[in-house]
């Protein structure tokens, strides 16, 4: 099987970035519901500069799968499983699969918040 070594790091690298992107999300959550401006604003910046340091961070990881033989488009578990399925790489698959619906949801959530009051 392949080696993990440089998939561990970027795995890291993605789960640290999206964790920071939920915070930011939290933050602006939080400051929706107690209406405040400024907090708002320094949360959507977070949230921003969190989502611009993702698409480089898949980016890289999409280079190294091409260089690897894989397609861009390999689901992350298939990619976890080629580079020999080791058992915290999984866990970070894992955490990152759970923070990215988490994510998701949250972002909906905001959605549906924002609609309501702007009607």
């Amino acid at each position: 099987s392949a080696d993990s070594g440089q998939l561990t790091p970027l795995l890291k690298a993605e789960l640290s970035t999206l964790q920071a992107l939920d915070h930011a999300l939290a933050l602006e959550y939080n400051a929706l519901i107690d209406n405040k401006v400024e907090d708002l604003e320094g949360a959507t910046v977070s949230k921003k500069f969190g989502s611009l340091s993702s698409p480089a961070q898949q980016e890289q990881r999409i280079g190294w799968m091409q260089g690897s033989g894989l397609s861009a488009n390999t689901p992350l578990g298939e990619l976890v499983a080629h580079f020999g399925g080791h058992p915290s790489d999984i866990d970070l698959q894992n955490q990152l699969i759970d923070l990215a619906t988490q994510c998701q949801e949250n972002n909906q959530i905001e959605e549906r918040r924002v609609g309501k009051e702007c009607r």
